[in-house]
This record gives C-alpha cells, sequence and structure tokens, in this order.
C-alpha cells in the first residue's frame, strides 16, 4: 500500500487522528499489517469499541483518498450532570 500525502507510517498516521491512537502504531505494524487488521485484531491491541469504530473508518477514509487530518474528528466531550436542588414547595413538609 503506498502512502497517500505526508504520511511515511502508520504512526504518523493515527497521530493526526486527534483521539490518541498514535500508541498502539507499535501493536499494529507496518502499512500491510495494518490494513488487514479487524476489528477483534484492534480490540487485542488493546483498543476499546470507540476507537476500534473510529480507527476503522478513519482507515477507510484514507483508502478513498481523504487527507485523515481534514476528515479527523476530535472526540464530543462528556456531558456535565448538574444536581437537582430540592426546592420546598407548598403543602410539602422536606427540610433542605
Amino acid at each position: 500500500m503506498l502512502a497517500i500525502g505526508p504520511y511515511s507510517d502508520p504512526a504518523s498516521l493515527l497521530s493526526v487522528s486527534k483521539r490518541g491512537l498514535e500508541s498502539y502504531a507499535e501493536k499494529l505494524g507496518n502499512w500491510s499489517e495494518l490494513f488487514t487488521k479487524t476489528s477483534g485484531d484492534l480490540r487485542d491491541a488493546g483498543m476499546d469499541v470507540k476507537q476500534t469504530r473510529y480507527t476503522l473508518w478513519l482507515l477507510e477514509k484514507y483508502r478513498q483518498g481523504h487527507d485523515p487530518a481534514t476528515v479527523a474528528v476530535a472526540p464530543t466531550p462528556k456531558k456535565t450532570v448538574r444536581k437537582q436542588f430540592r426546592r420546598s414547595r407548598p403543602g410539602l413538609d422536606c427540610e433542605n
């Protein structure tokens, strides 16, 4: 597989993912090994489900000729949970 763009090895491709996938580069091997990995292989490498799905999506975009730096999407931040405060209402005997 020829490298498209400024990516000389899989580690450089995974580093533009915006999700910290470059830490798995040594476990995924070279280009030919990377493109033959299945989701089970990626899970065995230590990725969780979201990282596996994102990696496969990013590799497919790369296969189609898109630059991963432009299609990479940062993870959505966690939602904040707001505490619900008990409000005293007329007719209820509750103390805060």
